[in-house]
């Protein structure tokens, strides 16, 4: 396994939940919101988005003998 980082902006969801579900439950429609535009960014296929994680991929198939 390699973790990638994308590079993409997001909230650090693990960080915040706490604090969301106890002191600010009202927050937690924005983490949804931010973390449902994260995934999409994160999914994409367009290189302008998703640029660093796709050749990230690339060449992490490439390494083990796959094709492009």
């Amino acid at each position: 396994m390699q973790i990638v980082d994308s590079g993409l902006p997001g909230p650090d969801v693990a960080a915040v939940a706490g604090d969301v579900m106890t002191q600010n439950p009202l927050y937690l429609p924005g983490i949804v919101a931010d973390s449902v535009a994260h995934h999409t960014a994160l999914m994409s296929g367009d290189e302008r988005v998703n640029g660093k994680v796709l050749n990230q991929v690339a060449q992490l198939i490439e390494r083990n003998g796959g094709e492009r």
